[in-house]
């Protein structure tokens, strides 16, 4: 995450400018909406990234440690 986030800044900052951070970030991360990667850039260079937006990213970017805690089950009603 912070060779991204340092990727997106340096872009920003570049004569591209923040959209095309923008870009860069979907790119990368084909979930986000136009709109929700501006939101994350604008975010990153604030300072403040909105937390639902990292975690996105998060989820598409880092693969889990351990396979087995990324398995979803949907539609299954189990106590842990």
């Amino acid at each position: 995450m912070d060779d991204l986030h340092d990727e997106l800044r340096t872009t920003a900052e570049a004569a591209g400018g923040r959209i095309a951070a923008v870009r860069a970030l979907r790119l990368k991360v084909t979930g986000l909406s136009p709109t929700h990667a501006l939101a994350y850039v604008s975010g990153l260079l604030t300072g403040e990234v909105p937390a639902q937006l990292l975690g996105v990213v998060q989820q598409e970017l880092v693969e889990p440690v351990d396979r087995v805690l990324a398995v979803r089950t949907y539609g299954v009603d189990a106590d842990f």
